[in-house]
């Protein structure tokens, strides 16, 4: 059933999400979404921990971890990660927009999964802290949170437009990126 949700709000976004189009979508029973979920709000909370356990899965068994480690050089970093936005945008790009779907409501409602995205956000934050500290961040937890602020940012204009950056100039700038989060004084050359 969370699978049904997450393509209903890829596909429609939340207004969409309703507890009969997911049991149509699932193929599952007339009232199970409700016996299960019990409101909307018990619904997202339970797409969003679904949606972050995924990421996390899919994370665990990408070897994008390992080649992150390994990098030698920022720009092999920034081309790297400029692949990750790619597979974001391009195979993965309903779980991004479901994704981006369910922070704007947070964003408007944030008693209901305020928590449970700072702990999705702060899962990507340990992710990349090592990396930045390894990049020579003074601060590598506050690279590693701005990285993250400005990464957001690039997904999302590229969700909204994909030919915005081909793939050598999203490289080129993730790389900047990288050398302003890190302190590298040459980030903007």
């Amino acid at each position: 059933m969370l699978d049904a949700a997450i393509e209903i709000i890829a596909r429609d976004g939340l207004r969409a999400l309703t507890f009969r189009a997911i049991e149509e979508a699932a193929t599952a029973s007339h009232g199970s979404t409700i016996y299960y979920f019990k409101h909307q709000d018990g619904l997202i909370a339970a797409v969003l921990q679904h949606l972050a356990e995924r990421d996390q899965a899919a994370l665990a068994q990408s070897p994008i971890l390992e080649l992150l480690r390994e990098a030698a050089t920022e720009q092999e970093v920034g081309r790297l990660l400029a692949g990750l936005v790619e597979e974001f945008v391009g195979r993965s790009r309903a779980l991004s927009l479901a994704r981006y779907e369910i922070f704007l409501y947070t964003a408007r409602r944030p008693e209901h999964a305020e928590a449970a995205v700072a702990h999705w956000r702060g899962n990507f934050i340990q992710l990349l802290e090592p990396m930045m500290a390894q990049m020579g961040a003074a601060d590598p937890v506050g690279a590693a949170r701005f990285f993250m602020s400005a990464f957001d940012g690039v997904l999302l204009g590229l969700l909204i437009n994909p030919s915005g950056m081909d793939g050598g100039e999203l490289a080129t700038y993730l790389t900047r990126l990288l050398r302003a989060v890190t302190g590298d004084a040459s980030a903007t050359h």
